[in-house]
């Protein structure tokens, strides 16, 4: 199995060299683009498994060609982190990312090189992984008699779902998947364009390997306030961590981000 995945490690250096030859011999207006994001957020649990927390990445890519289907495929490098204060045994980390990837309008399928540093354990591992993300939100105000929620009238039922689902292949995470399903109610919008949302959600974290008080899924219940690329606000949630066989009801404030940009139209 590892003289596998190292075999199809070599594979995927071959490719983003081929690539980065392409890049240097292809003139600028070759290039789709120059794709980029930020996502983040900073929150602080009072469950007492968790603590404070955050996790996010800083990611800039080359957009090569687009295909049809309005379909990118593009690579990218990344830095990423994820730690939190209790509890932090296989859980924090940071490190960078080289990966190349088809971008669908929903879904992404790619592969990617990592570099980790599970920084409580002074561990640093390689690891190379193949993986699937999915991304896509909706607005249910938009159907036929929804424009009010027990005959109050509201803003609108925006609902998204977001997973990401791997294989390390070989490295110390396994299979892992995480992601939300997320059903909200904007109520009125605030001064400065700010909408006020509570929301329903499910949400889970789970992988094969290392799986201590890192495994969870739940149900959750919050409010929060959007204003441009940032959300604030509170949510409860029942969390069930397999590993313990415990059911932990626990509450948190959080601040999330999510910015992106393309270097080539900047002016």
């Amino acid at each position: 199995m590892k003289s596998h995945c190292w075999r199809q490690a070599r594979r995927f250096w071959s490719g983003l060299l081929l690539m980065a030859w392409l890049a240097a011999a292809a003139p600028a207006r070759a290039v789709v683009g120059y794709g980029g994001s930020t996502w983040g957020q900073v929150a602080q649990d009072f469950g007492g498994l968790e603590g404070l927390g955050s996790m996010g990445y800083v990611e800039q890519g080359v957009d090569w060609a687009e295909l049809p289907g309005h379909t990118l495929f593009r690579s990218y490098a990344d830095y990423r982190w994820r730690l939190r204060t209790l509890n932090t045994n296989y859980y924090n980390l940071r490190g960078f990312t080289l990966g190349t990837e088809f971008q669908f309008p929903i879904f992404r399928l790619g592969a990617q090189y990592n570099w980790s540093d599970y920084t409580s354990r002074n561990e640093n591992t390689r690891s190379f992984a193949l993986y699937l993300g999915h991304y896509y939100n909706w607005d249910l105000s938009r159907w036929p008699g929804l424009g009010s929620f027990l005959g109050v009238p509201i803003v609108g039922y925006p609902g998204s779902t977001w997973g990401f689902h791997a294989t390390d292949c070989g490295g110390p995470e396994g299979f892992s998947t995480m992601g939300f399903v997320q059903q909200g109610i904007d109520w009125f919008i605030l001064p400065g364009n700010i909408p006020f949302q509570t929301f329903g959600l499910y949400r889970w974290r789970l992988r094969s390997k290392n799986v201590a008080l890192y495994n969870d899924y739940g149900p959750a219940v919050g409010a929060s306030l959007r204003g441009g690329p940032f959300e604030g606000g509170y949510d409860y949630s029942w969390q069930y961590y397999p590993e313990i066989r415990t059911t932990v009801r626990e509450s948190e404030i959080f601040l999330r981000w999510y910015y992106t940009w393309d270097l080539k139209h900047l002016r």
